[in-house]
């Protein structure tokens, strides 16, 4: 079965949210903060409104959710990428190919971007799964390391 890409919806707002606020999500997160309920459903309205210039997508394995990447701009001509995987689906592989079929798809509108990914130290499994995919770690911190690919 192969996974499946598409844009969030505002009916998508719960499971967002509840990826968003569980412990290993917010313990591996630059913001570590739990996010309420109607601080969450104003940024999604305004992330669905800017889809064509800030890509995200909602990654699923047939009906079932797996997770998401999203691609925040720093730039022009610069993003950084988040990438998040369901609780149900972690440790069996799914980081790399929910990268891998967001990155081919946002390089189909932003081909020359630079992706910068922002992992934490402790979070040995996504550090392996950038890696796999070409990303070079360009910057490490007390917390958090900075991978980045350029383009394509």
């Amino acid at each position: 079965m192969n996974i499946e890409l598409r844009f969030p919806r505002l009916t998508d707002a719960a499971l967002l949210l509840s990826w968003r606020n569980e412990p290993l999500v917010r313990k591996h997160s630059r913001d570590q903060t739990i996010i309420a309920e109607d601080v969450h459903s104003k940024w999604l309205e305004n992330r669905i409104s800017s889809l064509h210039l800030a890509p995200f997508y909602i990654v699923h394995l047939g009906t079932l959710p797996l997770g998401y990447v999203r691609f925040d701009p720093v730039t022009e001509n610069e993003y950084d990428i988040s990438y998040l995987v369901d609780p149900s689906f972690r440790g069996k592989g799914f980081g790399s190919k929910i990268l891998l079929e967001g990155i081919r798809e946002f390089r189909l509108t932003f081909p020359h971007s630079i992706l910068n990914a922002w992992v934490s130290n402790v979070n040995l499994a996504s550090q392996k799964a950038f890696e796999s995919l070409g990303f070079d770690l360009v910057e490490f911190e007390a917390i958090f390391r900075k991978y980045q690919k350029l383009s394509k």
